[in-house]
């Protein structure tokens, strides 16, 4: 959900995943693994403009159906 304030992720669909952390060493433990796996703004920018070039270059259409 945080992916649409800055650099919206243009998906069609998007998968939500709520989390409850009971042990908070182990949940620091997990996201300290996890961090590399994130993308950051700029990427996810970059990421964009590349899927719109690519789409556009195509031929697809950017609407929904």
């Amino acid at each position: 959900m945080q992916g649409d304030i800055l650099a919206g992720f243009k998906k069609d669909h998007t998968t939500v995943l709520f989390l409850h952390f009971t042990d908070a060493a182990k949940a620091r433990g997990w996201l300290k693994d996890l961090i590399p796996k994130i993308a950051t703004t700029a990427q996810v920018t970059h990421f964009n403009e590349e899927f719109s070039t690519h789409r556009r270059a195509g031929g697809a259409s950017t609407q929904s159906i």
